[in-house]
Parts: structure tokens; sequence; C-alpha cells
């Protein structure tokens, strides 16, 4: 698991926000404009929610959406919905589901 990744999430959700993926892969030297890229931080951001999920914490990469002209948008993009469905959620309300995990994660983690 990347600890420096999971760090900085850890970070957006104790301040209870959220961040884009460019956000977070640019320190890692990742480009979101490549395709490699994009998979390689979709890996990351499904390999540390699934441990977080095994240890009984709630899906941390849920604080990374996707970007709208820049800026934060809406949701996560499919991985993230993709790796949920696989861990046993119900994802069928996609928007419901994405509202109720990033407010346990930034329940979770902002009591920290």
């Amino acid at each position: 698991m990347n600890e420096t990744l999971r760090n900085r999430l850890i970070e957006i959700a104790k301040r209870k926000c959220v961040a884009t993926y460019s956000d977070v892969a640019a320190p890692l030297g990742l480009d979101m404009k490549l395709e490699g890229d994009r998979s390689t931080i979709s890996d990351l951001l499904c390999d540390i929610s699934t441990a977080e999920h095994e240890a009984g914490r709630p899906l941390l990469s849920a604080v990374i959406v996707t970007s709208e002209n820049g800026a934060p948008g809406s949701l996560p993009g499919e991985g993230f919905f993709t790796m949920s469905s696989r861990l046993g959620f119900d994802v069928s309300d996609r928007f419901m589901f994405f509202v109720t995990a990033l407010n346990e994660v930034h329940a979770h983690w902002s009591k920290s």
C-alpha cells in the first residue's frame, strides 16, 4: 500500500474535504492525462480502500472525485464504484452511496 497517498487521503478526510485525482496523483509523479497513470492511481486508491475496509474503517478513497473544469466534481470515478461493489456494497444509487461513504470517512477521520 502506498503510505504517502494514504496519509494524503487521511489529511483530506480530517479537513472534511474532497480532492481531485490530479490533486493526489501529481505528488506521486503521475499525470492524469496518461491512461497508464490513471490506471495506476485507480489501483492505488483501490488498494487503500480495500485495506481500510478489511480493517473495519470506511472507504478512504471516497474523498477523491473527478475534476470538472479543474475543480472537484460531484462523484468519484468508475473504479470507486466497481471496487465498492466487489467489497459487497450496494452501489445501485451511486450518488447516495457516495454521499454516505464520504460522510462516514469524514466522521471517522475528523475525530482523529
